[in-house]
């Protein structure tokens, strides 16, 4: 894996991670999620990003009722459906599911930048792609701790199109 990978390379440390979460009222448990995440090798900046926009952070809309950390349609620990959407009994359990989601696309669909997984996550027939692109990229950028800007930026993978 390609150490300056946004998905694998971890940007944020678990203080601004729990930060973010708390702030927002998040119901979700900071370092159990934020360990998951590590432990899967999932960078925890770019999974709250897509946690931010999906469902504020677990405290709106399908994500939140359904305990969905990335609103998946279907994973192999789901418990049922609801308006199309996974139904999970705690959101620990769909960020298990969100990883190994994160990981099949990178490994069976040859996605390799943010923007490529956003199309394939967020479709634009059902979502405005290139808002939830750009979400993800500032998102990730302006709450890195552990890695500089200015290094993230010039990452293949973040997808952007300039230095910004």
């Amino acid at each position: 894996m390609d150490k300056d990978n946004v998905f694998f390379t971890i940007t944020m440390d678990e203080a601004l991670f729990t930060y973010l979460l708390t702030s927002r009222k998040s119901p979700v448990n900071p370092h159990d999620c934020y360990h998951v995440l590590q432990d899967r090798g999932i960078n925890p900046g770019f999974a709250l990003a897509q946690f931010t926009i999906e469902s504020n952070c677990g405290t709106a809309g399908k994500g939140a009722i359904n305990k969905n950390w990335g609103n998946l349609r279907s994973g192999p620990r789901q418990e049922g459906t609801r308006g199309g959407m996974a139904i999970y009994s705690h959101f620990l359990i769909s960020l298990m599911d969100y990883c190994d989601l994160v990981y099949h696309y990178i490994n069976n669909d040859g996605i390799e930048t943010l923007p490529q997984f956003c199309q394939r996550f967020a479709p634009p027939s059902e979502n405005q792609t290139n808002f939830y692109i750009n979400f993800m990229q500032q998102f990730i950028l302006n709450h890195a701790n552990l890695i500089p800007r200015s290094v993230i930026v010039t990452w293949p993978s973040l997808g952007l199109t300039n230095a910004e």
